[in-house]
């Protein structure tokens, strides 16, 4: 427990002392002792800090992902995309971009306690507690979460660390078909040899190099 203590109290030191290239080498050092959605948002307020803003949304966005939803990351996250103002799912005038962008950052346990809610609601408001009426809403929720996790279980976020190409196909061979910023925030699906397909937005349809991008 004292090791743990003087870590954490070495790494507000650093902090505080605003020397955050050191803060981040003894955090990448000690992954292990902190949550990792804790370790992700510490990383990503930390490259910020150092105007690394790619690299910061990246595990900024992981953090929520792996479920904090404290204000501080979002407000931290805004600054991020500010400093970046880059088009991606979160800015596309597409609303299903922005639905992707907002659904699937969700874990399944989140949607299913949200349904879940939402069933009961429904069950309180309209009285259906007759099995006949009531079970059926009881079980939307197993359902929905169900083809929501089987859905999303072969999609991934990701963020590109620098500007980067897009290709007609999975290799160098194929030409390029556009190029993405620094920073963007996209929907991955397919993966081949060290290629994903980015599929939405679909401004930036391509194949990336995994290299390019921080998945998550």
């Amino acid at each position: 427990m004292s090791v743990e203590k003087d870590l954490t109290q070495r790494l507000l030191d650093l902090y505080a002392q605003k020397d955050f290239t050191t803060f981040i080498d003894e955090l990448l050092k000690a992954k292990e002792a902190f949550p990792e959605s804790m370790f992700h948002y510490n990383l990503g307020s930390a490259y910020a800090k150092i105007e690394n803003f790619s690299v910061a949304k990246y595990h900024l966005e992981k953090s929520i992902k792996l479920g904090s939803l404290e204000p501080k990351i979002f407000n931290n996250l805004n600054y991020v995309n500010q400093k970046l103002n880059v088009y991606d799912l979160d800015t596309s005038q597409s609303l299903i971009d922005r639905a992707y962008g907002l659904l699937l950052m969700i874990p399944w346990e989140g949607v299913f306690i949200l349904l879940s809610l939402l069933a009961l609601i429904m069950m309180i408001k309209k009285d259906l507690r007759a099995p006949k009426r009531g079970i059926p809403i009881l079980l939307s929720p197993f359902i929905l979460t169900f083809f929501f996790y089987l859905y999303s279980s072969n999609k991934n976020y990701a963020v590109t660390f620098e500007a980067a190409e897009l290709r007609e196909g999975p290799s160098e061979v194929f030409d390029v078909s556009n190029r993405i910023p620094s920073g963007a925030k996209v929907l991955l699906t397919d993966y081949q040899n060290g290629w994903f397909l980015v599929d939405r937005p679909k401004e930036y349809y391509g194949w990336i190099k995994k290299t390019d991008i921080g998945i998550y």
